[in-house]
């Protein structure tokens, strides 16, 4: 009779030790899956941001700028994209531009240079 009770009683700690691993293993793959998840959200943003970033230096390389403009803002449904120009002359002025994606994140993009103005 005593076989039969020890032989219960390592089942039981068979089954809880299992039930244990086996928790402990479905939370590593769910953080993994999570983790992996924003990692193509955060790839996803960036690539949109620097698509965003050369259309606005493109806009601006074609924009014909004569007047005096300190600050040049785009609209967009998802990045905020603004440029400042710093003047120099009457001829050249250096141009920064600011691409941040409207909801919280860490990504932000600045790109820096010159344009001859006309």
């Amino acid at each position: 009779m005593e076989f039969y009770y020890m032989k219960n009683s390592f089942g039981l700690l068979l089954t809880l030790f299992l039930l244990t691993l086996f928790a402990f293993l479905s939370i590593f793959i769910i953080e993994t899956k999570t983790l992996s998840s924003n990692i193509n959200s955060t790839k996803y943003l960036q690539t949109g941001a620097k698509l965003k970033l050369d259309f606005a230096k493109e806009l601006i390389l074609d924009l014909n700028i004569t007047q005096i403009t300190k600050s040049l803002t785009l609209e967009d449904d998802k990045f905020d994209i603004n440029a400042t120009f710093i003047h120099l002359n009457n001829k050249a002025a250096i141009v920064d531009i600011f691409v941040s994606p409207k909801f919280d994140s860490n990504i932000r993009l600045h790109h820096r240079f010159t344009k001859k103005l006309q």
